[in-house]
């Protein structure tokens, strides 16, 4: 069952539009991932699903109900979670105050009490570290928090936006486990990562943002056998070339394709 529907979103800053007729979907207990290179637009894209961004033109559903104009406090209630780029977190609060600041869409002490005793079951670290302020923390816990705070909201869908950037490789890992965790147990995920090969490895489906245009769509094992894919991110291609260069050249190589591609159904 499709969870979240996006139809021909189209969404920027200003007069500078930087989303153009995007969609793709995400189906219950299923991980999605978007690739994309520096500037093509996933970060808005997120932004416009959480609410934080106003949209320009299209529709987003979730949970068969449109949650364009209700507020980032209204989409969250409605069971939609995002864990920003760079954590965002208050440093000088501590990791439980951090963590109940997630939770507030949650009606009752009790339930809190129960979402907060299940995130510090999830991550036990922040358990030990209860009383410690976010900012003396390591940046593989400072994501266990921002995701430990989404969490507490319940959500029936997690948007992760960048979730292992400049993360040491046992954190990488972990965030990854967690992602597959999370589905098992129901929790759809849309994850915006640029380590293309794990991402990849770990979705069921992806799609290519390029130029702000969904370039490219299919099975995760589809697009890592993809020619394109693998010149572009898993430098499988004869030109090699730094990854920067490899993600323009993907930009260049999509550029001049439908603005509407097919979006798979879920």
């Amino acid at each position: 069952m499709t969870l979240l529907t996006i139809d021909r979103l189209s969404a920027g800053y200003g007069r500078s539009r930087v989303l153009h007729d995007v969609s793709l979907t995400l189906g219950e207990s299923e991980i999605v991932c978007l690739l994309g290179a520096n500037g093509a637009g996933k970060s808005t894209l997120l932004a416009a699903i959480s609410g934080i961004l106003p949209t320009a033109g299209g529709e987003i559903h979730f949970a068969g109900q449109s949650i364009v104009g209700i507020g980032p406090g209204a989409i969250v209630r409605r069971g939609l979670a995002q864990v920003p780029e760079r954590r965002q977190l208050f440093g000088g609060m501590s990791v439980e105050e951090n963590l109940l600041l997630g939770a507030f869409t949650v009606p009752s002490k009790a339930e809190i009490a129960r979402s907060l005793a299940r995130t510090y079951e999830l991550f036990p670290r922040l358990a030990e570290r209860r009383g410690q302020t976010a900012r003396s923390m390591s940046g593989g816990e400072q994501q266990m928090l921002a995701i430990g705070r989404a969490l507490m909201s319940e959500p029936r869908a997690l948007l992760l936006d960048e979730p292992t950037l400049g993360l040491a490789p046992k954190f990488v890992e972990l965030v990854l486990k967690l992602a597959r965790d999370l589905r098992e147990a129901g929790t759809a995920v849309l994850i915006v990562e640029q380590n293309a090969q794990a991402a990849l490895e770990v979705a069921d489906r992806g799609y290519v943002l390029s130029v702000g245009r969904i370039a490219q769509s299919g099975s995760a094992a589809a697009l890592l056998q993809d020619d394109s894919v693998r010149a572009a991110y898993l430098g499988g291609h004869a030109e090699g070339g730094t990854m920067e260069t490899r993600l323009r050249r993907l930009a260049d190589a999509f550029g001049s394709q439908s603005t509407n591609p097919q979006t798979p159904s879920a």
